[in-house]
């Protein structure tokens, strides 16, 4: 499990880090959506046929109780609502600032859901280990000049509030139909179908045209960055709970960080700045804080 979540958290931070680098490269972000969210759907198919080597997946949905087909309905819409307020996000703030906020709220959200909805048990390790967590966002947050909140658009600010908690409510939808017995590849098969009739709709009405230049980096990301991450989840979800899973969103944040001095030139510099080490180090404290939380479960 902890090799599983810990690419699925370096694959979504390096979705958001190389769809930062797609924006600045004036990409149109609701084109950008559209790839994203139909790419994933394709996928998703593409892999439940390999995988059964047989087109009848449309029996799953059908047989499936009413409820639990409401819970699709639910998990599409928050999957469209996380994915527009990232990208938009993303543009507005840029990927390390809006992750900072995104997967800084976000370990505790998935908690308390687990809490309220699952029943989970939330022991004084996740506490801890949440409040060292938050504590080392804002000391990162303050560190280097260029994620000063003076910079910060409210607007973005607000994005990676809704994206947090609509990610939150995703995960919960997603562990609650594995428990339900659902294979991972008809969790998937079912989830993106949603965002990707939504994003077609939308770029019908738009004036953004998508430069085939950039379309194979886009897939790459929609393939490594969207499909892989949430299919690896769903494996994680079968064997583990979703307190588990809120442990590793704290490396989502570092690893972003982490990844924009390497792919953006002339950042090292902001690893001299005392306050991002102390940060990243309250970071990992809260990480491992929450790990032996799970140990002791």
């Amino acid at each position: 499990m902890i090799l599983l979540f810990s690419v699925f958290c370096l694959l979504l931070a390096s979705r958001d880090a190389f769809s930062h680098l797609l924006l600045a490269q004036a990409v149109d972000p609701i084109v950008l959506l559209t790839v994203y969210c139909t790419s994933a759907c394709i996928f998703a198919l593409i892999f439940r046929i390999w995988r059964t080597r047989s087109l009848d997946f449309k029996n799953v949905f059908v047989e499936l109780p009413r409820s639990q087909k409401f819970l699709f309905l639910k998990l599409g819409v928050a999957t469209w609502i996380v994915y527009v307020a990232t990208i938009f996000g993303i543009q507005s703030l840029g990927a390390a600032p809006f992750n900072l906020i995104d997967y800084g709220a976000m370990p505790i959200l998935t908690l308390l859901s687990g809490v309220v909805f699952l029943r989970e048990r939330l022991s004084r390790w996740h506490v801890l280990g949440s409040i060292t967590g938050l504590t080392g966002f804002a000391l990162l947050t303050l560190g280097p000049s260029t994620l000063s909140m003076t910079n910060w658009d409210r607007v973005g600010v607000l994005l990676a509030v809704v994206s947090a908690v609509s990610t939150s409510l995703s995960s919960l939808y997603q562990k609650q139909q594995i428990a339900f017995g659902l294979h991972p590849d008809e969790v998937l098969l079912f989830r993106f179908p949603i965002p990707a009739v939504l994003m077609i709709c939308w770029v019908l009405f738009h004036n953004g045209v998508l430069q085939i230049s950039n379309l194979p980096a886009m897939l790459l990301v929609a393939f490594f960055g969207v499909f892989l991450p949430l299919l690896l989840l769903c494996f994680g979800f079968m064997r583990a709970s979703l307190s588990h899973f809120a442990s590793f969103l704290f490396l989502i944040p570092l690893f972003t960080f982490v990844l924009g001095p390497l792919l953006v030139k002339g950042e090292w510099n902001k690893f001299i700045d005392p306050r991002v080490l102390s940060g990243m180090t309250l970071i990992l404290a809260g990480y491992f804080a929450s790990t032996k939380a799970n140990k002791k479960a």
